[in-house]
């Protein structure tokens, strides 16, 4: 399996002594958190590499893990552990949600992110659901009508209209299909411009491992491995490249 070639984010753990003032008087170990060496919160409750939900706002009156905030899941995939907010809310009894909007994914190397955390085991965590790639994909993936262009062109396509509507069809009814694959030997990268400010474009990698399409999102959505199944080969059953026809 290929390695992600998209950016992979640092993690900085720094314990600090907080000091509760409301009824309960003492002091709390919280951490303060940089991803990219830059400041993600700085009231996160302690956690290891072993857990699967991060508590990142903590409750600074009782200080009891749990009673706050601000929750991030972390999951394998593949050889990473990735980051995200999720879907369903642990934190809409107590307060803001994390700094990450729906469908963003912080990606960390599985092996470094056990030593940036400085306890427990990677491995343990749990791996990424089929329901939850389906909602991180479809909370990215882009509405047909934006569409502006597809580079390579994709024949009776030239905008991706069409195949960002098999997508969005194909991942609703087919996500549980969908499963990480090996890199296909040869893989096109194409580009889906957006009618939004900046003009942003997906950016994905299509390739064959036969008989299936396999592919890997680098942009809207993001995802570091390689995926095939049902679901990606009735994406790109009847695609057809300009420059190969």
């Amino acid at each position: 399996m290929m390695e992600y070639p998209g950016p992979i984010s640092t993690l900085t753990c720094q314990p600090y002594e907080f000091s509760l003032t409301g009824e309960l008087t003492e002091e709390l170990t919280l951490w303060r958190i940089l991803v990219d060496d830059k400041l993600f919160s700085s009231i996160v409750q302690p956690f290891s590499a072993s857990n699967g939900d991060i508590e990142c706002s903590a409750c600074l009156i009782c200080g009891y893990p749990g009673c706050g905030g601000g929750w991030v899941a972390a999951r394998r995939v593949g050889p990473y552990v990735i980051w995200f907010r999720p879907f369903i809310q642990l934190d809409d009894l107590h307060g803001a949600s994390p700094g990450m909007k729906a469908g963003e994914v912080l990606i960390f190397d599985a092996e470094q992110y056990a030593k940036m955390v400085g306890n427990g085991d990677s491995q343990t965590l749990p791996a990424l659901s089929a329901d939850e790639l389906k909602l991180l994909i479809l909370a990215e993936l882009p509405e047909p009508g934006l569409a502006l262009y597809c580079l390579p062109e994709l024949v009776g396509d030239p905008r991706g209209f069409k195949l960002l509507q098999r997508a969005q069809q194909a991942l609703w009814n087919q996500a549980e299909t969908i499963m990480v694959v090996s890199e296909p030997e040869d893989w096109t990268e194409i580009h889906l411009g957006l009618d939004e400010f900046g003009v942003p474009e997906c950016v994905w990698r299509i390739g064959k491992i036969e008989p299936y399409w396999a592919i890997m999102f680098l942009a809207r959505p993001r995802l570091p491995v390689w995926l095939g199944g049902e679901a990606i080969a009735a994406i790109f059953a009847s695609i057809v490249l300009a420059d190969t026809c």
